[in-house]
């Protein structure tokens, strides 16, 4: 039974680990174009013209493109997780890209997607679906 105890333990290990429930967001999907960025210490908003090709592609086989005006800039898979992130008492659903252990705080408003959040110093982006 002892030689048993090192397996059970690193499988209950690898099991409480999980960062919480993925889940497959079916409105992410698509390609969602930067329209401005907010907060940090300044506390400024920059904003940007429709047409400014700084886009993110989310595809439904949990695969992104991103594009920084009009040049590739890279990509690879992304995962959302409910709950996934813990700012002090609040809880956000967490972006995960490339199997990070890092994610950022996502919102999804209709055709507004929020990238961040205005909080602490920290900036957020918003992202608008492209038609």
């Amino acid at each position: 039974m002892k030689k048993y105890l090192p397996v059970i333990f690193i499988l209950l290990l690898a099991y409480s680990c999980k960062k919480g429930n993925t889940v497959k967001p079916t409105g992410l999907t698509g390609t969602w174009e930067l329209r401005s960025d907010y907060g940090g210490i300044a506390g400024g908003t920059r904003t940007y013209p429709p047409g400014n090709g700084t886009t993110l592609q989310f595809n439904a086989d949990s695969t992104y493109i991103r594009y920084y005006q009009f040049q590739f800039g890279d990509k690879g898979t992304y995962q959302v997780v409910k709950n996934g992130i813990a700012l002090g008492q609040q809880r956000f659903d967490g972006l995960y890209y490339n199997h990070s252990t890092y994610g950022t705080e996502i919102a999804l408003k209709g055709d507004t997607l929020t990238l961040g959040i205005d909080y602490d110093d920290m900036i957020a982006s918003m992202y608008v679906r492209q038609r």
